[in-house]
This record gives structure tokens, sequence and C-alpha cells, in this order.
């Protein structure tokens, strides 16, 4: 039997490799709570939290060799447990559905009494060139009274018509300035489209909004080609974006003119209240 126990301070950089890289600066420092499974003195599992706020469990990983003999619950459990110990009353956890692996993390939060997972946000990634070719993209050319303009940070658009999540105040940190664009009608500030380089090919849409009663007459288009065309000319290849499904429109919209475009999958959340 693995004997799992808690990591604490540098030991955690120990288990670096068996999360991702995203969540690896976080190791040895106050905000992570990490247990592990060894197999004598050698590491076959673990599982990684945050504090702050509320708790997340950021992830959960077996060595092959040691899957199907119930080592994630196990982790999770003592995961849980080490929660307690610091506190924590609750936890969630998001994850991207579609996976290989989703199937069994799923049946591990169900076997540990987690909440029933729930679709949080649809996650989007498809080549530029790809996208370029959709039909939509000839037909989004707006009128003449809408005009394209660089987004200038510290914006702020007329009114209180857009949702605090896709508030462009909350997007601009280290935006680019390149492909970040808003849109006027008749000189009135009336939409945005606000994005963030990952790497050197590829771009993140972070925000993009027009106001509601220019939705349905698909002036958002406009402004993804814009961006589109933008990004091509700075060579961009790879363009990636989510859209929460508490926007039931933007969700549609999404599934019925990008999806036929990308690849999509979903973003899944629950959570367990630990308190007794």
């Amino acid at each position: 039997m693995s004997e799992i126990r808690a990591l604490e301070g540098h030991e955690q950089t120990a288990i670096a490799g068996m999360t991702f890289p995203a969540y690896r600066p976080l190791l040895g420092t106050s905000g992570a709570v990490v247990v592990a499974a060894y197999a004598g003195m050698v590491p076959i599992g673990a599982a990684i939290a945050s504090l702050g706020g509320m708790a997340e469990a950021l992830s959960i990983y077996v060595a092959p060799s040691q899957r199907g003999q119930g080592l994630a619950a196990r982790l999770l459990t003592a995961l849980e447990d080490a929660l307690r110990r610091h506190g924590v009353e609750a936890v969630q956890a998001t994850y991207v559905a579609g996976k290989p692996t989703t199937p069994q993390l799923e049946a591990t939060l169900d076997r540990c009494g987690w909440d029933a997972p729930v679709i949080r946000m649809l996650v989007f990634k498809a080549d530029l060139a790809r996208m370029a070719g959709a039909g939509w993209v000839e037909r989004a050319e707006l009128g003449p009274e809408f005009e394209f303009v660089p987004w200038e940070p510290g914006t702020r658009p007329q009114g209180d018509w857009w949702p605090d999540d896709l508030d462009p105040a909350r997007h601009e940190a280290d935006m680019d300035l390149a492909t970040s664009r808003g849109l006027r009608l008749d000189g009135e500030l009336v939409g945005w489209v606000i994005n963030h380089r990952i790497d050197a090919v590829t771009l993140r849409v972070s925000a993009g909004y027009v106001r509601p009663d220019l939705q349905m007459r698909g002036r958002m288009l406009g402004l993804y080609a814009e961006a589109g065309r933008l990004a091509s000319e700075q060579g961009i290849e790879r363009l990636t974006w989510t859209v929460p499904i508490w926007h039931p429109a933007k969700a549609a919209f999404a599934r019925r003119w990008m999806a036929p475009f990308a690849d999509m999958q979903e973003s899944r959340g629950t959570g367990k209240q630990l308190s007794t």
C-alpha cells in the first residue's frame, strides 16, 4: 500500500513534474496545499490545491503504472483533509472535459462526494487560416456608419449596458494593442474586442461585446473579422477564447458561428463543502 502525506515548503517542488506548468510556480509557497503518494521513496502521484478566497483543487496526477487502483480517490480525500487543517470550509474545481481521462476524473469526484459537474465555459481553439475561411467572415463587413478604432486603455463607453465580467477595464492589463479594437457607431463607442498574446503565434480573444440592441444584426461578427484580419497581419496562426455559459446569447452565437470552424470543448465546474 502506498503512503500518502502532505508536503510542506520546498518539499512540494519535488512533484513539479506531476502538475501543469502554469501551477508549478505556486509550489513551495504559502498558497499551495500539496499531498503526494509514495511507493518507498518514489513519488507516484500528487494532488494540488490553492488557497485564497475560495480554495481550488488544481490537479490530480497518478503515475500510469499505478492507475486503476483507487489512488486518485485516496489522493483527493487526503487533499480535502489537508485543506480542512488549513481551515478551509469549501473547495471548488474546474477542468476541461472531452479528454481521455475525463470519465475517470468525474468518477473520482463522484466517489468522493463532490457536486455533479456543470458546464461553466465553452473553450475554443482554432487555426486562424481555417477561421478565415468561414463564410460569415466575408459577410461581416459593416456599413460606413461604423468605424473600427484602436482600443485605448481607460476608455469607457457611455451608459452601463455591458456585463461586469466583460467590462473592458477588467481585461486591459497586458492587452495586445495591435489587435484590440473598439467599434463606433456615428462616433459613439458601441463595442470592443480585447485580446492578449499567449505566444508569438497564438492570440487569446479575452473580451468581446456589442451593445445589446446591435447584437442581433451580427455586428460582433464584424469586430471578430477585423480582429482576425489584424491578427493575420501580425503573424498570428492560432486563436483561443472562452465563452461563459451564463451568457446564453453569446454561447448560442459561438455554437452557431464559431464551432463549425474550431475545436470546441467544455469547461466544467464542481465543488464540495468540507465543513461538517
